[in-house]
């Protein structure tokens, strides 16, 4: 089993990250199943990381990312890296040099 790596573009790495997949629903068909979009919502919880590790994570917002290192959608134990990722929002407190209660979520293509 390998354990998830959370990494940004390949240099920034977090530590502590609480992450969480949602699939996006496109339509309900008439036999009762779901047709799910290409892409998924995938959100991290970091509680706290080096305000430099933070504020490149917002430079992001918006933007397409090279990769994204961090847990498998179809097994959370595992880690896989993703290259077809946009940012969608990014938020935090500050205390002192640190970023504290970081929320950030990405739509990632899984199709």
């Amino acid at each position: 089993m390998a354990t998830p790596v959370f990494t940004i573009n390949g240099s920034i790495t977090f530590h502590g990250v609480v992450a969480s997949w949602q699939r996006v629903p496109k339509r309900k068909n008439a036999d009762g199943s779901i047709t799910y979009q290409p892409y998924a919502l995938h959100t991290w919880a970091i509680a706290q990381a080096e305000m430099s590790s933070y504020l490149s994570l917002l430079a992001q917002s918006g933007q397409r990312l090279e990769s994204l290192a961090t847990t498998n959608i179809n097994d959370v134990n595992n880690g896989a890296t993703y290259t077809s990722v946009e940012v969608d929002v990014v938020n935090a407190a500050q205390v002192g040099r640190r970023a504290v209660g970081i929320t950030a979520s990405f739509r990632v293509d899984v199709s």
